[in-house]
């Protein structure tokens, strides 16, 4: 079983394809922002994206995420993301990568 610890180092080390992201402590982990806007994260042992609402959508169907809820509040461009997709080194650097560009879009 992946934890979260597997899970922030794998993160941490494909951040560097992003140097433009500061690390910072969110959700009691290591997140990765641009100008104030929070890219990725780990929250408990799942993956956490920015994809914004059209792309968690489509993730929310495929099953293999769940909506970003926080404390009861449902964050729409969010996703948290599963340890079956994240397991996979090249899926989980195409979903970090699709984040980065959200944020710097809107950034």
């Amino acid at each position: 079983m992946i934890t979260k610890d597997n899970v922030r180092q794998t993160l941490e080390s494909m951040m560097i394809d992003h140097p433009d992201f500061e690390a910072k402590m969110k959700f009691g982990s290591k997140g990765y922002e641009l100008r104030g806007k929070l890219c990725a994260g780990v929250y408990q042992d799942f993956l956490v994206l920015n994809l914004g609402k059209d792309k968690v959508d489509e993730m929310l169907k495929q099953g293999d995420s769940k909506p970003m809820d926080i404390m009861g509040r449902v964050l729409e461009d969010w996703v948290m993301i599963e340890e079956p997709v994240y397991r996979d080194d090249s899926e989980m650097k195409k979903l970090i990568d699709m984040a980065a560009k959200r944020v710097r879009s809107v950034a």
